[in-house]
């Protein structure tokens, strides 16, 4: 894998705000704004840059409205990085054997012969977070229907 100037500077200017302790999964959230200041690119092309990014699997970006939040990849790690937005992220989950079904009362449940979520990957957890805490209710829901037992 080859990275352009452009798709260099971004991911370095990633991993600068990102929190690498144990739990933190190269986590940030800087506004498009600020990688263009940090990077002296234009906002077009930041925006191109994590596409190419997210693309060749470094980072792994959370859409929540108008906010993204980035996973980036830890240097020397094998492990490839979820998909990035809901749905792809989602039918990822579901590959990896989670099901769960919604109550009456809303509450999550897993269905019979589902994985654990305690299981999973401490970064496919956190990013099931980030999106159960930020995306609007309409759009997690479409997204946990990809989960449900019912689905193909």
């Amino acid at each position: 894998m080859s990275l352009g100037a452009r798709e260099f500077r971004v991911l370095l200017a990633l991993s600068l705000h990102a929190d690498w302790r144990p739990a933190g999964f190269g986590r940030c959230y800087p506004k498009r704004d600020t990688i263009a200041l940090a990077t002296n690119l234009q906002v077009s092309h930041v925006s191109e840059a994590v596409s190419a990014l997210s693309e060749v699997g470094l980072i792994t970006v959370v859409r929540l409205g108008r906010k993204n939040v980035y996973y980036v990849r830890q240097i020397g790690s094998s492990e490839p990085m979820p998909p990035s937005d809901a749905e792809p992220f989602f039918t990822y989950l579901r590959g990896l054997g989670i099901r769960l079904i919604v109550a009456p009362d809303g509450q999550l449940h897993y269905a019979t012969g589902s994985h654990r979520f305690e299981n999973l990957p401490g970064l496919a957890r956190a990013i099931f977070n980030d999106y159960a805490s930020g995306l609007i209710p309409r759009k997690f829901n479409a997204a946990i229907s990809l989960l449900s037992p019912e689905q193909p």
